[in-house]
């Protein structure tokens, strides 16, 4: 954006006055002033696209794996949510049917039933061990802070990140 622009003016005007005392320098060869402008724009057209390449994927990086608080503007999470974590999002979304937000027994009962198909109950034992792994706060819900944290652990502990 706005850096990426005034460094290149800058690299533009300190190759030109290179080029300038260059010039000045060494009249007797034209030859040789404008392979060094050649060179000169080359070179700093190479370190222009480096940097700039490099600022956009650690500002991509940072935003992806953003952990800080994220502000809401016009409806939209800045910086905004990976795919990864929207998808999480979504996935609560469907899970939590009374949009409460939190999943409790009888919501998780259903998507068990949902995607293993009719007369698939979740146990409660199968509860209590999902409550163990997941509810950090004991309040006998999962809320989907939890799953974010639980997925952040696991990202780490991979090495994702």
């Amino acid at each position: 954006g706005a850096f990426a622009s005034l460094f290149s003016g800058l690299a533009l005007v300190a190759s030109c006055l290179c080029v300038y005392f260059g010039i000045h320098l060494d009249l007797a060869s034209r030859k040789d002033v404008l392979q060094s402008l050649f060179c000169g724009l080359c070179l700093n057209f190479f370190c222009i696209w480096f940097l700039t390449s490099l600022a956009k994927f650690s500002l991509t990086w940072k935003l992806q794996h953003w952990e800080g608080k994220r502000v809401e503007i016009l409806g939209a999470a800045f910086p905004p949510l990976p795919e990864a974590w929207q998808e999480l999002e979504l996935f609560f979304r469907m899970v939590d049917l009374n949009a409460n937000g939190s999943i409790d027994e009888e919501e998780a009962s259903k998507m068990v039933e949902q995607f293993l198909g009719q007369g698939s109950k979740l146990s409660i034992e199968g509860w209590k061990q999902l409550l163990q792994e997941l509810d950090s706060d004991k309040n006998g819900e999962i809320s989907l802070h939890e799953l974010q944290t639980l997925r952040a652990e696991y990202a780490r502990k991979a090495g994702w990140w």
